[in-house]
């Protein structure tokens, strides 16, 4: 039984594996329903099936996009507001402002222009900073108290999305690809051919040989065939 197994390409190969899984399983050929061999390709090609065709990411990267754009309107509202209040003199609460201000300039300014990971390290350190008795009263000052509120709540929701994407990627990246697992599947099927070529002769086995070479066929089929009038030497 010829299958050019190395020259399959993935989805090709795994079409296979389920097809000789399958049919080797079939009640006329119970004389290899439970041999070694075909439960150790039944174990290769069910890690594969797991992984083929996963993507790199978890797909989260739009929620977690709009989760931050979300945060980051209470914070700018918050920034702009003190920035003008802080330009006014005379205003009453003018220092408290600037006060308010000088917290969020110390971290940077345009925290809400950081990549995740910063902005959170950095809006952590405001709301600590803002959370401390003498910096909720000027925000209360300022009539913030509510915005301030709206800014925590979609911090703490954000960090919450971020760290579920970030969870769901490494899991991902811990499991093998299934490019990675092509030569472990192949070799296990290479085996159970190997057996059941080795075995044709044998009572029982010579319809499941004939049936499986019928498969093997059709997968040659989806290797491209090289042009030969593009190559220097004849072959023969």
């Amino acid at each position: 039984m010829n299958v050019k197994l190395s020259r399959l390409p993935v989805s090709s190969l795994g079409s296979l594996a389920n097809s000789t899984i399958s049919i080797s399983h079939k009640p006329a050929y119970t004389v290899v329903s439970n041999h070694v061999l075909l439960q150790k390709l039944e174990e290769t090609y069910t890690n594969y099936f797991a992984v083929f065709g996963k993507r790199a990411f978890s797909g989260m990267g739009t929620t977690v996009e709009e989760g931050d754009l979300y945060r980051d309107e209470p914070f700018r509202g918050i920034r702009s507001i003190l920035k003008g209040f802080a330009k006014v003199s005379g205003y009453p609460f003018r220092q408290e402002a600037i006060d308010l201000l000088s917290i969020i300039d110390q971290l940077g300014g345009n925290i809400e222009k950081l990549d995740y990971a910063s902005e959170n390290e950095k809006m952590d350190k405001l709301i600590s900073e803002y959370d401390k008795d003498e910096n909720k009263a000027k925000l209360a000052k300022l009539n913030l108290t509510e915005l301030y509120a709206a800014l925590k709540t979609r911090h703490t929701d954000f960090k919450d999305l971020y760290f579920q994407q970030t969870e769901a990627n490494a899991t991902l990246h811990l499991q093998s690809s299934a490019s990675a697992l092509r030569n472990e599947l192949a070799e296990s099927l290479r085996n159970y051919l190997a057996l059941v070529t080795a075995m044709k002769s044998i009572d029982g086995w010579a319809a499941l040989y004939a049936e499986l070479t019928e498969v093997a066929k059709t997968a040659n089929n989806s290797v491209s065939v090289p042009d030969k009038t593009k190559s220097a030497t004849p072959t023969t």
